[in-house]
């Protein structure tokens, strides 16, 4: 349940409101949209973390959202670090500190 809080907590937090900016290595139409090679995008990772379709209650703190038969499952919409061979290198230390702080800091209540 641990690791579902602090998913929720990441998701609620849009600490990184943005995906860092890509390019488009070629023309290319994206959803009807005509996109000329050299292109700049960015991922609104806020619109992502709090998309109706994809979360059941998205204005609501609820780590039930990372819950499925009382175990933790990552959605594939859940993208506080981004995604891919250019996710952010520091996920795995960041969420091991968060763990931790937590754990401890609520074993002191």
């Amino acid at each position: 349940y641990t690791s579902a809080v602090l998913s929720e907590v990441l998701r609620m937090g849009n600490i990184v409101p943005l995906g860092v900016p890509r390019m488009s290595t070629s023309d290319t139409t994206l959803a009807g949209f005509h996109l000329p090679k050299g292109t700049t995008l960015m991922t609104s990772l806020t619109s992502i973390m709090f998309d109706k379709n994809v979360w059941e209650t998205p204005d609501t703190f609820n780590p039930e959202h990372f819950l499925e038969n009382g175990q933790y499952r990552k959605r594939e919409a859940f993208l506080p670090f981004s995604a891919g061979k250019r996710a952010c290198p520091g996920e795995q230390l960041a969420r091991t500190e968060l763990f931790i702080f937590f754990t401890a800091l609520l074993q002191r209540f």
